[in-house]
C-alpha cells in the first residue's frame, strides 16, 4: 500500500538489494540452478535493483518488467509474462514448463514435499491448477502423463509425494 509518509521500503536479499518506489513487485532468492541469482517482477510502479558487490550501476525497473540479479550484476530486464503473480491468487500457470520445473514450483508454493525422478525431465507441463489442493494436481499429472505417483508417510508427520515412469 502506499506510505504517506513515503518512507522507503527494501526487500535485502543474499545478491543485493530492491527498492520500492511507489510499487507493488515481487522477489524471489534463487534456489536450484539459479540459487546465485535473485528474481524480481515489477507489476506497478518501479523498483531499483542495486548489487551487493558489484560495480554495475543500480538499474531502475519499471511496471511490466523483470529481471535477475547476481551481487555483482543485473541481467537485461524482460517483460513480466500475465502468469508471473498468478501464485497471489492461489494459482499455479505453466506454459511448457519441465515437469521437474513443475514439480518443484509446485513444493515450493504450495508447502507439500514433492520430488520428480530425473528420467522424467524431458516431459512438459501447460495448464492452470489450483494450489490449494496439491493432492489433486498429482492425481491429474500421474494420469496425463501415464506415470506413478508414489506418497510416502515421512516419521515426522508430513507426507512427500513422488512421480516415477510407470
Amino acid at each position: 500500500a502506499p506510505d504517506p509518509a513515503n518512507r522507503p521500503f527494501f526487500v535485502d536479499a543474499p545478491q543485493g538489494r530492491a527498492r520500492a518506489l511507489g510499487t507493488r513487485y515481487s522477489v524471489r532468492t534463487g534456489s536450484g540452478e539459479d540459487g546465485a541469482l535473485t528474481h524480481v517482477a515489477v507489476y506497478e510502479g518501479r523498483v531499483v535493483i542495486e548489487p551487493r558487490n558489484g560495480t554495475a550501476a543500480a538499474l531502475t525497473l519499471d511496471a511490466g518488467q523483470q529481471t535477475r540479479f547476481s551481487d555483482r550484476a543485473t541481467e537485461t530486464p524482460t517483460a513480466v509474462t500475465a502468469s508471473a503473480s498468478a501464485w497471489t491468487r492461489g494459482m499455479l500457470v505453466a506454459e511448457d514448463m519441465p515437469l521437474t520445473a513443475f514439480v518443484a514450483e509446485l513444493s515450493r508454493l504450495s508447502g507439500r514435499t514433492v520430488r520428480c525422478d530425473p528420467a522424467l525431465n524431458a516431459l512438459t507441463v501447460s495448464g492452470t491448477y489450483p494450489l490449494s489442493d496439491p493432492d489433486a494436481v498429482l492425481d491429474l499429472l500421474a494420469a496425463a502423463h501415464g506415470l506413478q505417483l508414489e506418497l510416502r508417510r515421512r516419521w515426522w508427520g508430513g507426507v512427500e509425494a513422488r512421480l516415477s515412469p510407470p
